[in-house]
This record gives structure tokens, C-alpha cells and sequence, in this order.
């Protein structure tokens, strides 16, 4: 029997500059957790906070630094889980935004950039995941 630790998924209360916490597995890492956790790997958890929601594409914007691996994972709100007595999902991650930065070699500009991260995350509301979910119970279909 695996057990499954009661979740919340809400938006509802969500603030700006609150404290949330991202979990995945950057890079394919994963915590080896023997007996723990039925056998599952244990995401890497990283903190960062709400610097942006409300836009009309359902999109929250997270100052924290995140990496690839990380998207898909569930952003947990800390002042809304204090209150519920549980995690309470606000997000999915999707992404980081990066920005192009140009490589000197021997004082000279090099053709390619180089892609550094901000540390501004991309995620979308979870009610809003949630909705694709129900919409599609077998999965997404890819474009």
C-alpha cells in the first residue's frame, strides 16, 4: 500500500514577496532515500518567493534560482500550508528565464552567447494545471 500525505491545491491567498518552496530533480539528481518514501527518490528542494501573478495567461513569476529539472515540479506556498496544516500546491514550475551574455576569449567577443539563468522562474496556477489534468485524464496531447 503506498501512502499518499494529504495535499491542498488552492491560489486562493497567494501573496506577492511570499515565501514558496520548489521541488524536483535538477540535472536527474535524485536524493537516494532507501526505505523511506516507499522507495520513491526525494525531489531537491529549493526556496524563492512570488514576485509576480495575476497576469491573464495564468502565469506566476518566482525570484528564486532554479535549474533544468525542476519543471513540472509543484511550488508550495509556506504561509498557506502554516494555515491548512498541510502542503498547499499554488504552481507548477515551467521554466526560468534566461538572458544571452557574451563570451570574451583573449579580449575578443565570441560569435555564440552564452545563456545565463536570472533566477526568474516561470510557473503556471495549479487550478489552472489541475484543468488540463481533468480535460485530458490520459494525458496531454503533445504539440
Amino acid at each position: 500500500m503506498i501512502y499518499a500525505p494529504p495535499i491542498q491545491v488552492s491560489d486562493d491567498g497567494m501573496f506577492l514577496s511570499e515565501d514558496v518552496f520548489f521541488l524536483g530533480f535538477p540535472h536527474g539528481w535524485r536524493m537516494a532515500t532507501g526505505a523511506i518514501n516507499n522507495g520513491f527518490p526525494l525531489p531537491l528542494v529549493k526556496k524563492g518567493i512570488v514576485a509576480g501573478f495575476g497576469f491573464t495567461d495564468g502565469t506566476i513569476l518566482l525570484d528564486g534560482h532554479n535549474n533544468p529539472g525542476f519543471s513540472g515540479g509543484p511550488v508550495v506556498s509556506e504561509q498557506l500550508s502554516q494555515q491548512a496544516g498541510m502542503p498547499v500546491i499554488i504552481g507548477v514550475v515551467s521554466g526560468f528565464r534566461c538572458a544571452a551574455e557574451p563570451v570574451i576569449a583573449n579580449g575578443q567577443q565570441m560569435a555564440l552567447p552564452w545563456k545565463q539563468n536570472t533566477g526568474i522562474m516561470v510557473a503556471g496556477f495549479a487550478s489552472r494545471a489541475l484543468d488540463v489534468i481533468r480535460a485530458n485524464p490520459i494525458g496531454a496531447p503533445l504539440k
